[in-house]
């Protein structure tokens, strides 16, 4: 993906994860793309609404699927 604060491609290796520093939590976590995460890498934490680009869907299946609404039901629920 490409978010708009940063100038380049980001691949997501995670969701709904919270920062350990601000304590705030985001919709996703990423590394910088091709490198991935290495030893003294970067991630970057980010809202689906600071996605200006998606490059690739990555794997898709019933798994994921399931998963996004799980998520979406929690998200609903804490706004409650």
């Amino acid at each position: 993906v490409m978010i708009r604060q940063s100038d380049r491609r980001l691949m997501v290796i995670g969701r709904d994860q919270r920062d350990k520093k601000t304590n705030e939590t985001f919709d996703y976590i990423a590394c910088y793309f091709p490198e991935g995460v290495q030893e003294n890498s970067k991630v970057l934490h980010f809202n689906e609404e600071d996605i200006v680009l998606v490059f690739s869907l990555g794997y898709l299946n019933e798994d994921e699927l399931r998963l996004r609404k799980q998520l979406e039901k929690i998200r609903k629920e804490a706004e409650s």
